[in-house]
C-alpha cells in the first residue's frame, strides 16, 4: 500500500494500526517514495538464546564459575564451552 505523506499526516493512527497489523506501507511525496513503514521484528533473542537454538551446542557445567544464568556448551565429546573459556582465561 502506498499513502502520500499529507493522507499520513491526516491519517497516522489508522495507517499505523495497519502497520503493527503486519501490512507494510510506502508513503511518498510528489508520487516518489520517501519512507517505508513496516512492523518491528520478532523481539531480538539473547546470545545465549542463538547458541543454545544450534544443533551443535548444549548447555555446560561451568555456570557458577562465569556468573553466566544458563552454561553453553558444545554437543558431544569434551570440555564445554565455559569449560575452554574457563581454562584459557588462566
Amino acid at each position: 500500500m502506498q499513502v502520500s505523506t499529507r493522507e499520513l499526516k491526516a491519517n497516522l493512527s489508522a495507517v499505523l494500526r495497519r502497520v503493527r497489523n503486519g501490512e507494510e506501507i510506502s508513503v511518498t511525496s510528489h508520487g516518489t517514495v520517501v519512507a517505508r513503514l513496516f512492523p518491528p521484528a520478532a523481539p531480538s533473542l539473547s546470545v545465549v538464546d542463538v547458541l543454545q537454538r544450534q544443533p551443535w551446542v548444549v548447555p555446560g557445567q561451568a555456570v557458577s564459575k562465569l556468573g553466566l544464568d544458563t552454561p553453553i556448551g558444545w554437543r558431544g565429546e569434551g570440555a564445554s564451552f565455559t569449560d575452554l573459556l574457563l581454562e584459557d582465561r588462566e
